[in-house]
């Protein structure tokens, strides 16, 4: 068993720090990695990962003290005991303690936040890592919506790239942020500058 760090006295520094990087980052993996971390940290496990619900299986999509190649081949089975799969596949024993906190977005299961340890978590300990849990199904969430925009604008480019109707944005300065292909081949003046002209200034074709 390792030793407690000297942050291990203060978890709402650890949860504070989480939060902001959940408000800050858009990198899900990055966010997820910081949650194991502190996890991991903060109850002294022996190891610890976060198995997220795919379409027909669990895969282990962060972790810390599980060696890479487990993490890499695990492909858990969704009718069998999540804790009796990982048993074997980290070659644990039968009685070793596995603790499964549940990560809930949008009222559906979408993973587990698992913890390992010797000796039994205490009640505080147990409110940390269901703050923790909440914390992935936070980030799980901002990282989908994050995914749906993104398809949104591409699939809205795609429409104005190929469409022969003009399309411009401008900006509150009135300067050009954006003109559809119809819009730069129509223009008497080329494309290269269209940042540091404002609406005054765009030549429309006749």
């Amino acid at each position: 068993m390792r030793k407690p760090g000297p942050d291990s006295i203060n978890p709402s520094r650890r949860l504070a720090a989480i939060n902001r990087a959940i408000t800050t980052s858009l990198n899900f993996d990055e966010v997820l990695d910081l949650i194991v971390d502190n996890a991991y940290e903060l109850v002294n496990a022996d190891l610890c990962l976060v198995l997220l619900v795919g379409q027909e299986q669990l895969t282990i999509r962060a972790a810390k003290g599980v060696d890479p190649g487990v993490i890499r081949d695990f492909k858990g089975r969704m009718e069998e005991d999540v804790h009796v799969q990982l048993q074997r596949s980290l070659g644990l024993e039968a009685d070793a303690h596995l603790i499964s906190f549940p990560i809930i977005a949008q009222h559906v299961l979408n993973g587990l936040l698992v913890v390992s340890r010797a000796q039994p978590l205490d009640e505080d300990e147990r409110w940390q890592l269901s703050a923790l849990a909440d914390q992935a199904a936070i980030a799980l969430t901002n990282a989908r919506l994050y995914a749906e925009v993104e398809e949104s604008e591409r699939r809205y480019r795609h429409l104005v790239d190929n469409s022969p109707d003009i399309v411009t944005r401008y900006g509150p300065d009135l300067r050009v942020r954006f003109m559809s292909a119809a819009f730069e081949r129509g223009l008497r003046a080329g494309g290269a500058d269209r940042a540091a002209r404002t609406g005054a200034r765009v030549r429309y074709p006749m």
